[in-house]
């Protein structure tokens, strides 16, 4: 829950700034453009971040598995 709170927020923070103020669809129901206005920004938005920490994410990772494979194999005196 603690860390749910900073990601809601900036993705909350990238639909808006990826939108902007614009309203494409206008509703009769103000509660409906509330809604309409919220849940596009922010699903546009955290699909965002999640593609940019999981890119960041691959290759933190790919780097310290070829770290760790070098280092095993190095120690082992490159034979499998």
């Amino acid at each position: 829950m603690l860390t749910s709170i900073p990601i809601y927020y900036f993705s909350y923070q990238i639909g808006d700034f990826l939108f902007g103020k614009s309203a494409l669809v206008v509703y009769e129901l103000s509660l409906l453009n509330h809604i309409y206005l919220y849940a596009r920004r922010f699903l546009i938005g955290n699909i965002t971040l999640a593609l940019a920490i999981s890119i960041i994410s691959y290759f933190i990772l790919r780097g310290t598995s070829t770290l760790y494979y070098k280092k095993n194999h190095s120690e082992q005196g490159g034979h499998s």
